[in-house]
């Protein structure tokens, strides 16, 4: 992983990955822009893979190997994303996709907003999860069904977090 004679620095790969990240996988993503970032994080990890990474100073080593591993994160990241918009995946939590196809479009009192029409949250995908693992090939992306739990399970916001939101979680029987 690391080469001192790497074309690709620490801090580079840092503020691509930073920037793409922020650019197309933030709040608002659109199809296209996603499905090109995923390109762009696919080559830069073959690159990486193939020539290596350079660290900024000789005693930043460790930090070289955090920015190679959160390229490829990134990709990961990516990956789920485009997997779920392709299959046709709208807004969920506090990303918005969107598209020409969504069936939403926010409201401003003086503005119009049709360029930020964005995809409804689809009741089918809270049922699953996307699931990304690395083969020898790249990047594998499927879905599995979420685990049901048994009503004794104890709750705890990180999994439950919608039902604190709205407060189900104090209901009688509820989580």
């Amino acid at each position: 992983i690391l080469r001192p004679d790497s074309p690709h620095k620490a801090k580079s790969v840092r503020s691509e990955v930073q920037a793409r990240m922020s650019d197309t996988a933030g709040m608002i993503c659109a199809p296209e822009s996603v499905a090109r970032a995923l390109a762009e994080a696919r080559n830069l990890n073959a690159s990486l893979s193939r020539d290596g990474i350079a660290p900024d100073r000789p005693d930043d080593a460790p930090r070289a190997v955090q920015w190679q591993q959160m390229a490829l994160a990134s990709e990961a990241v990516l990956a789920a994303l485009d997997h779920y918009i392709a299959q046709g995946g709208g807004s969920r939590g506090a990303r918005a996709i969107c598209a020409p196809d969504g069936t939403r479009v926010p409201e401003a009192r003086d503005e119009g907003l049709e360029a930020f029409r964005f995809r409804a949250e689809r009741e089918t995908d809270k049922q699953e999860q996307i699931v990304v693992r690395r083969d020898a090939e790249g990047l594998v992306v499927t879905t599995r069904p979420n685990r049901s739990l048994a009503g004794t399970v104890r709750s705890f916001f990180e999994r439950d977090w919608p039902d604190w939101l709205t407060g189900r979680v104090f209901d009688i029987g509820g989580v």
